[in-house]
């Protein structure tokens, strides 16, 4: 209220002390005139009002202030985060704070089950509140269809609800029917909820009511959020058909070379001193091929070929690749080891056992020839499509000749890998053989394990 000083001393000094007590205007008994005194109260309650304008305008200018900074903030979090629970995580917690509402939440809304429901994604509170979310009851239906038949806005949102309803006693009960709840809809189809709220028994707060600043302040919230939403989904789609692509590289090339090849555009081939390599070739299966269909011939090779890829991890050996009825492996690439010979010895003998769960047309089962080789080699890739990881060298040659001119069920191994092997395995020697493009070579059988 305006204060007028009336005093009986004209004093320049008592007017300042008038003025700064708080006086918003100051008269002398000796010239006061009915004129002056209704000039001097209108004067001041034009200045009061105006002090109060001023007021308000700068707290309205706060708010206004404040709330851009929060959008900012969205704005900001949206571009550098496309972790949606980050992102929503800081939407709710910024809207209590700037808002000063007794708890914010971001829901989402599943109609797709037999009973629609909510669903918490995220919550901030000012006060120890008691959460609904997780109560189960058929007419939580109802109010989410209430919500999306609003199409953007619900204010006092329990007075929406028929009076006669259980819902609108159920809300009553619970003591908050002051919500304000923006539908938030994304690309996808999903539904989401922000919820502002205002509890009756918070401030001792009777009746509320959502400004409109409030409300356009939320809808442009809800409009960075369903943009987030969106983001974020996107992202995640390609996260998954990321991690597809690259399971499906790491089923063709080992880590280490995929990693190479995604860094550089070029060959990628390297020199190792010293690899043992297996080939094996199923024995007959030539012959059964053309006596069952291609799916059964198909089928029966993938479940034996996924049988001694099985064995190639297990022994952490390097599938190369196979050809036909042939499998073809190596110890020691792409990442050096000293005990490839044995690692491949032992798959190699696991191999043959393995491969009497299989059986052929006359109820016999299948018998393998192995050839295995150690030696220098040369690894890599090279080509731009249908990449396969493969391995050059007379060592792979030799190997192959192993297998070649080896018999059935039995493991032939050249000197260079009978040296390796020898204090550990059964080696029987073989003896001179002829090998196309090498003459005369003595080999070994490998029969098994020393004391087994």
């Amino acid at each position: 209220m305006p204060m007028i000083m009336l005093t009986g001393v004209g004093d320049r000094d008592v007017d300042t002390k008038a003025i700064q007590a708080g006086a918003s205007d100051y008269l002398v008994k000796s010239q006061l005139t009915p004129q002056l005194l209704e000039r001097s109260i209108r004067h001041s309650i034009e200045r009061k009002q105006v002090e109060e304008a001023l007021k308000n305008s700068e707290a309205r200018f706060r708010a206004l202030a404040q709330r851009e900074a929060l959008l900012n903030r969205l704005a900001k979090q949206i571009r550098t985060s496309l972790e949606l629970p980050a992102i929503l995580d800081v939407a709710v917690s910024e809207i209590c704070t700037v808002l000063d509402v007794d708890r914010c939440q971001f829901i989402w809304y599943d109609k797709t089950q037999k009973y629609p429901n909510f669903k918490l994604a995220c919550r901030a509170d000012n006060s120890q509140l008691k959460s609904i979310t997780n109560d189960v009851r058929e007419e939580i239906a109802a109010l989410g269809e209430i919500i999306l038949q609003l199409d953007g806005l619900a204010e006092s949102l329990a007075f929406c609800i028929n009076p006669n309803s259980d819902m609108r006693q159920f809300l009553a009960v619970l003591g908050f029917p002051f919500m304000l709840m923006i539908p938030v809809r994304t690309r996808s189809g999903k539904t989401g909820m922000l919820v502002c709220e205002r509890w009756l028994f918070s401030a001792n707060i009777f009746s509320y009511e959502w400004d409109s600043d409030r409300v356009e302040l939320l809808l442009a919230v809800a409009d960075h959020m369903a943009i987030a939403i969106d983001q974020a989904e996107l992202y995640e789609t390609t996260r998954i058909a990321k991690e597809q692509s690259e399971r499906l590289l790491l089923n063709v090339l080992p880590q280490v070379v995929a990693e190479q090849l995604k860094n550089r555009n070029q060959i990628i081939a390297d020199s190792f001193e010293d690899v043992t390599v297996l080939f094996a070739d199923i024995v007959n299966f030539t012959e059964l091929s053309s006596k069952i269909s291609a799916d059964k011939m198909v089928h029966l090779l993938n479940l034996i070929f996924s049988t001694f890829d099985g064995l190639a991890e297990k022994h952490a050996l390097e599938k190369i690749k196979t050809i036909g009825d042939a499998y073809m492996a190596v110890g020691g690439v792409p990442l050096p080891t000293k005990n490839h010979a044995e690692a491949i010895a032992n798959m190699a003998l696991e191999m043959q056992q393995e491969i009497k769960n299989f059986y052929q047309e006359d109820g016999q089962p299948f018998q393998i020839r192995i050839g295995i080789n150690t030696g220098p080699a040369v690894a890599g890739v090279i080509g731009t499509k249908k990449f396969i990881y493969d391995l050059w060298g007379d060592t792979v040659n030799v190997a192959s000749r192993m297998e070649s001119h080896g018999e059935a069920g039995r493991i032939q191994v050249t000197a260079a890998t009978y040296e390796r092997l020898k204090s550990k395995y059964v080696l029987e020697r073989r003896g001179t053989i002829v090998v196309k493009g090498k003459g005369e070579m003595i080999t070994y059988w490998l029969n098994g394990f020393q004391g087994s």
